[in-house]
């Protein structure tokens, strides 16, 4: 490890959220697109499959990234969005095979212990609507 690596401080980065489906997402897009930071919209191959990926992040000021709850917060507006989505978005979010509320993480040695936390509320939303939960761990860079 090194010795800048040390004091380094495990911080949440963000949370995407990720679709996959078989179709064509790009109304999906257009309707969210103005509301949110659009990282990805377009077809992937993963093992020789053809699938449509739309990724995107909550355009929530990022002054939540430092209060306790702010996973939370995060999610919640995702959530709302997706509830607030025309009949024919949510008819293709409907149809998405995955929709994976990804967590991001720098990981660090301090503070020891780190923690963030989901309320069951916020869980249940996830779960109203299908999606799933996945934890990413970006290691430390030298």
């Amino acid at each position: 490890m090194a010795i800048d690596n040390f004091y380094r401080e495990i911080f949440f980065i963000n949370l995407d959220l990720e679709l996959y489906s078989k179709e064509d997402l790009t109304l999906l897009h257009d309707e969210l697109k103005d509301r949110v930071f659009i990282l990805h919209n377009g077809f992937i191959k993963v093992e020789g499959e053809k699938y449509y990926l739309l990724s995107l992040e909550s355009n929530l000021d990022y002054d939540y990234l430092n209060s306790s709850d702010a996973i939370d917060k995060l999610t919640l507006n995702l959530c709302e969005l997706i509830t607030k989505l025309s009949p024919e978005s949510r008819q293709l979010w409907d149809n998405c095979y995955q929709k994976i509320f990804n967590y991001g993480y720098e990981s660090g040695v301090k503070p020891f212990p780190f923690s963030n936390q989901l309320f069951a509320d916020t869980i249940k939303k996830i779960a109203s609507l299908d999606g799933s939960v996945k934890i990413t761990i970006y290691p430390m860079k030298d």
